[in-house]
Formats: C-alpha cells, structure tokens, sequence
C-alpha cells in the first residue's frame, strides 16, 4: 500500500472560500461530541475558490475539523467527496450539512486527497494540460492538510439562534507554480489558507443530492446527502426555500413558485430523485433560498448523462464542447478533450431567465455556457455526446472597453468564461462573414442596461447570452454589466531564479522592480488582466499599516504571519539585506491605475 504522507500548513485570518454556514436549527450528527438541538447548531458546509489559473483542480476532500477555545477538536464535517475547485470561481457548492456543540471556535483543519488528483492547466495553444501536484520537496502529493488560527476578532461562534459564517480560501492563484516545461506540466503547491468571517454575496450557490420531503405549506423542501463513496456515514440533509420567484424543471415539464414545488412535491413520491438547487443565502438567518430547481428526468444523474461546457465552435449539425464537467448517476467526470455534441429530432431548448422561451439548436452560437442532458459516449478516441435537451445558461464574459454609446459597449475580450478568446471559432457567428465576431472589437448590446460611470479602458464583467448563430451583430446580448474599475484588485508578480533586484522595502510601501519580472506581472480585477508598465514604479502599499495580514512564506520552512506592516516590513528587508530573493508576491486592495499603487489589505511574499 502506498504510504500517504501529510502535508501541513498553517496560516490567519484574511478572504473566501470554504463556507461554513451556520443556522442553529438542529440536524444531523457527525462530530465526535455528541450534540442535540439545544447545544449545538448545524452546519451547512460549502466550497468555493477564488480566481486563479487552472482549468480543472479536482481532489477529495476528505474532512474538516473544528478546534473550539477549551482545545476541543471536533471532527465536524467527514465532507468525503470529490470537488474541482477550478470550477467554483463564480459558485459555492454546499457539499453537506452536521450539527457541532455550541462554542467558541478559534480554528479549522482542511484535509485534501491528491492521490487521485486531476489538474489541468492551458497550454500556449488553448488547449488542456495534465498537470502534476508535488511539494517544495518535488515529491508527488498524497495528502494535505491545511490549518487555520482564527484570531481574536473572528472567532466563530456556535449557539442557539445565532446564524454564524466562516469562510476558508484554498487561494489557488498564490498558493501554485506551474511548470509548463516538464512532461506532464509539474504544479508545485505551496499550502497557505485564509479565512474571513464576511460572506461573498456575489457567487451563486449550489446544492445537488436526492430529493428529501416537500413541504409545500413552508415553501421549503430538503435535499439529502448520501456519503456516496462511504455509504456507512450517515445522510445528511439540507433545507432549500423557495418563492414565486423561483423556476422549477421537473421530469421534463417548466413552472415557477407554488406551482413548481407542486411539481416537485409529486415527484418525491419516487425514490431517489436527483436534483440541483442553485440559489442564494440569506446572511442574517443562514436561509438558503433557491432561485432555479432541477429535478427528476430534468437534472443529470437520472436518466440521462448531463454536460456543462462552453461552445467552442459549431456547424449546422454539431456543436463542439470545451472544459466539459461530466455527471453520472450523482458523480462527476471531467472530459479532457473537447465533445462533438449532436441533438435528437426531438430535442429541447430553452434558455436561464426565460421559462416561457421557444429556442431551437440554431440559437446556440459560439461562446454559449450550456447544460446538456443525453447520452454521453466515447469511440475511436472520440467523446460525443447526443443531447436530449439544451440549456443556454448566463454566460461570462469579460474586457475592456474600446467605445461605448447608447445600447451598446465593445470590448476587448479578456475571456469568455475563463477562456482566451483565441481558443473559439467563431465562424458562422455572423450574418455574413464580415460580420463574424471579432473578440477584439466584441459588440455586446447592453439594451436599457445603465452605463453611467462606465469609460474607454475600464475593465468590465458581463453576464448574458451570445447572439443566435448567424445573426451577429450584436454578438452578446447582457443582462448585467459591472464595472471593475473600483473592483478589489489581486495585484500578482513572479520573477524567476537569478533575477537582480525584486523590489525595495520602503517605510510607505514596496517598490517592485520590473526589470527582471516574467510575464506575471498584473492586476486582476474581476479575472480582467491589466499588465504593470515598469514606469512608474508598481507600488503596494499597506492600506492600514496597525492591521492587515502581511505574509512572508519561505520554501520549506515555517510561513510568518503579520498583523502590522512595520514588522513585516524589517522582516522582509532583514531577508533581503540578507541575500534572499522574492519569488512571489501577491497583493489585494485598490488598485490606481494612473500612479500603478495597490492600496492593500493583503501582502504575500514568497521569497526563494
């Protein structure tokens, strides 16, 4: 048997994503110390990820553990699942729910599983890239373990009626080195996590299990979590409301609201129905509150095989799929090349945010996020997939702006749902070939949509559709468009080995030099990149010099952790007077584009 070997890392308190919603409502067990209603809470466990550079991030999670402030650890959450965190940039998967004793709890240990991993990076061309995880030491990884002090002012508090929120983030972006020269890519992990009692109301949130009992009195029903890989562990269960709001697809049929929860209440009669949830929570009481319900025949892992994706190119008759997740019977798959998706006679379209629509395959255009159901196949090294039902999902996309008038901005694209835009075909796009999109001048209608404060050059995120195949301009239609200009910006840096001078500490801030940098060397702000020009000099700057997190994180030895930046800087300048270079830095903040200044909250330093 191969011999695991745990990885650990300790870090504090600073952003989003593990997130432990707490209502103290009673549930199921699960920890070590014995609880009921009365002296604990439960514990809706989610994951999610910032931004960062893979295009898949598959591990098992294996555990999370809880240490209250007597030292008690609590084994909360066996979570026992498998998650890519790649693809919850934008989305919070609830993964399982427990009740813990009440408490004071002053911090968390993430168990991950690389035995099994599955990473993909993009190589220089678009495509998909293997990618191996290792240590500092360049050892493959077995198991990580990850821990996290709470301090003083963010402990978690467990208690009756009392909603509580923690959340952990895995930061992909500065926690990886990808090494593109090496056969497969080699991804060294260097294991920091952070943590935050602030929720992100800005990511959609997602359940998917079985369906529980429905109580349409309550506007509520429970979607159970079996343990599918430990079938000894117990079901946990977690409780969805709903409004007339919400849009309900059902064994094939569409309604909204009570009608809708009627459908479902009829399905439940079945064992064994899946269903995804997709929603929102409420920040005072913990309630998660859907928005859009899958159920039954309508959501994958029933009947059919069910595919996410994006449209890379089309034809008449087929549709070419990229970065698509793959559910079977409640698990998931992850296809590594791109799916030739065909349709039957009989298929059916429909698009998010239009339950009354009537859309055929011909509406389905390049740059389309969709969710397919049908039947998945491979043959002759070929995936295909022919699809019973489509669904156009919102779209991302994101740039910056060339021109903007009246009912319409054109972007330069930065990507369309995480993807460079030279990886799409976009021939046929439009209504003649001159009218193909150019993602270089990318035509969104932006229709009654306000762009007051909207200029040339910011960096913008939209959300909507792609225009029907063949009737561009425009080629998107939006149905929100946020200015990233004001954003919280990660400002990243990295500069390779044998490099001069990487920056200088000063009593104000650090200068960064440039002049040796790689082709890491920007500001992201809402996943729109804007490269540091090396005049003027890119400044980082502390936002709260008495409070903040300043981080400097040597390989292979202990990460050091500050809370004002005077110490951290005689610290930082100490390593550099002392022959040490930097690696890595990351920061987070606001950004001036004008005087290149990170006004930051967060500093990361990896010295070499």
């Amino acid at each position: 048997m191969k011999r695991r070997r745990p990885l650990r890392a300790t870090l504090t308190v600073a952003a989003a994503t593990l997130a432990l919603f707490l209502a103290a409502c009673g549930g199921g067990t699960g920890s070590t110390t014995s609880s009921t209603s009365s002296d604990g809470g439960e514990v809706l466990v989610g994951l999610t990820d910032a931004e960062g550079d893979f295009l898949r991030y598959e591990v098992d999670v294996e555990g999370l553990e809880l240490t209250r402030a007597d030292g008690t650890a609590v084994e909360t959450i066996p979570l026992d699942t498998r998650i890519d965190f790649a693809q919850l940039t934008d989305l919070t998967e609830f993964v399982t729910a427990a009740t813990v004793p009440n408490g004071t709890y002053v911090a968390a240990r993430l168990t991950l599983d690389y035995t099994n991993a599955l990473i993909e990076v993009e190589g220089a061309d678009g495509s998909a890239l293997e990618a191996v995880a290792v240590g500092e030491d360049g050892t493959p990884l077995d198991t990580l373990e990850l821990d996290v002090t709470l301090d003083n002012a963010n402990h978690l508090v467990v208690a009756p009626g009392t909603p509580a929120m923690l959340t952990l983030d895995f930061d992909l972006s500065a926690n990886h080195e990808v090494d593109l020269s090496t056969s497969p890519a080699t991804v060294t992990v260097q294991p920091t996590l952070h943590a935050a009692v602030e929720p992100d109301p800005s990511k959609i949130h997602r359940v998917r299990g079985l369906l529980g009992a429905v109580d349409e009195e309550a506007d509520t029903f429970r979607v159970l979590r079996p343990p599918f890989r430990s079938p000894r562990r117990p079901v946990r269960s977690i409780t969805v409301a709903t409004s007339e709001s919400t849009e309900f697809q059902v064994n094939g049929a569409s309604a909204s609201g009570a009608e809708g929860l009627a459908l479902l209440a009829e399905a439940s009669a079945d064992p064994a129905v899946p269903v995804v949830v997709r929603g929102g929570v409420d920040g005072e009481t913990g309630t998660f509150r859907a928005t859009e319900v899958l159920a039954g025949t309508s959501a994958p892992g029933g009947e059919h095989d069910g595919l996410i994706g994006v449209v890379v190119a089309r034809d008449d008759t087929s549709l070419t799929v990229r970065g698509a997740a793959l559910d079977r019977s409640m698990g998931a798959l992850f296809v590594g090349e791109d799916v030739t998706v065909t349709w039957t006679d009989d298929v059916v379209v429909t698009r998010a945010l239009d339950p009354n629509g009537i859309y055929t395959p011909a509406d389905v255009s390049v740059g389309q996020r969709v969710r397919l159901l049908g039947t998945y196949a491979e043959g002759g090294g070929t995936a295909a997939f022919q699809a019973e039902r489509i669904r156009m999902l919102v779209t991302r996309i994101a740039g910056t702006v060339n021109d903007l008038q009246e009912g319409e901005v054109r972007l330069a694209l930065e990507h369309i749902e995480g993807r460079r835009p030279d990886v799409f075909d976009f021939t046929g796009t439009g209504s003649a070939s001159a009218d193909d999109a150019d993602p270089d001048n990318y035509q969104v209608s932006t229709g009654g949509l306000s762009l007051d404060g909207v200029a040339a050059d910011a960096p913008v995120r939209v959300f909507g559709f792609v225009t029907p195949f063949g009737q561009a301009p425009p080629d998107f239609e939006a149905v929100t468009v946020a200015d990233y200009s004001e954003a919280t910006a990660r400002l990243r840096g990295r500069w390779a080995a044998g490099s001069g001078t990487e920056l200088s500490v000063a009593e104000g801030g650090l200068i960064l030099d440039l002049t040796d940098a790689g082709a890491l060397r920007h500001v992201f702000r809402g996943g729109i990149a804007t490269e540091l020009a090396a005049e003027p000099a890119p400044t980082v700057a502390p936002e709260n010099p008495d409070r903040g997190l300043f981080v400097i994180h040597r390989r292979g030895e202990p990460t050091e952790v500050y809370g004002r930046y005077a110490e951290f800087a005689d610290a930082l300048g100490a390593e550099l007077a002392g022959g040490r270079h930097v690696a890595f830095l990351s920061g987070l903040g606001a950004f001036d584009p004008a005087t290149q200044t990170l006004t930051a909250r967060r500093i990361f330093v990896r010295l070499r």
